[in-house]
């Protein structure tokens, strides 16, 4: 019996290394619904040419958050914002 999410968005979240694009493929050629949220510290060429940020902060951010890092060590605490 297959289990059916209608009407659910799925999204992914990775970090170093997670950023499969298999995968990632697969479930854009299959039609679901999935946001991918893969940090990276890098800014990795793509294959086409360009940049990896330039390319992806070109659409309009969907949402924001900011919070508040403690100090560790070797690190001062910091403000961050992030925007989805």
């Amino acid at each position: 019996m297959a289990l059916t999410m209608l009407n659910t968005r799925l999204i992914y979240i990775g970090d170093r290394e997670s950023d499969i694009v298999a995968m990632m493929r697969r479930a854009r050629d299959l039609g679901h619904p999935a946001g991918w949220l893969v940090r990276s510290q890098q800014n990795r060429m793509l294959l086409g040419g360009g940049k990896l940020w330039a390319q992806a902060t070109t659409g309009e951010a969907w949402g924001e958050i900011e919070f508040s890092f403690a100090a560790r060590p070797g690190q001062t605490a910091r403000r961050v914002r992030q925007y989805t």
